[in-house]
């Protein structure tokens, strides 16, 4: 997880700096290290939820990519909406 974060707030700081040519990158890392650990968070516990809804409606072998897959869907909707909200307005 903290390599995530880590690797998230670098790239952050990195494409603001480069690629889009912007000066003020102090607070960039910082806040996409939080959306990041907070992303992980919301994944984590999305995981854990359809593990635990899915057995009823999913067979059996489906159950672990199905909820992998809900979970990622979640986290990115949370990582766009946040992003588009408060950082790309």
């Amino acid at each position: 997880m903290l390599s995530f974060v880590a690797g998230t707030a670098v790239i952050s700081v990195l494409h603001r700096r480069w690629t889009f040519r912007s000066s003020g990158v102090r607070g960039a890392a910082a806040w996409m290290a939080a959306l990041s650990a907070v992303t992980v968070v919301v994944v984590l516990l999305g995981h854990g939820l359809a593990l635990a809804a899915l057995p009823s409606v999913v067979p059996d072998g489906w159950v672990v990519p199905a909820a992998w897959v809900a979970s990622q869907g979640l986290g990115t909707t949370v990582t766009f909406l946040v992003l588009r909200g408060a950082v790309l307005r």
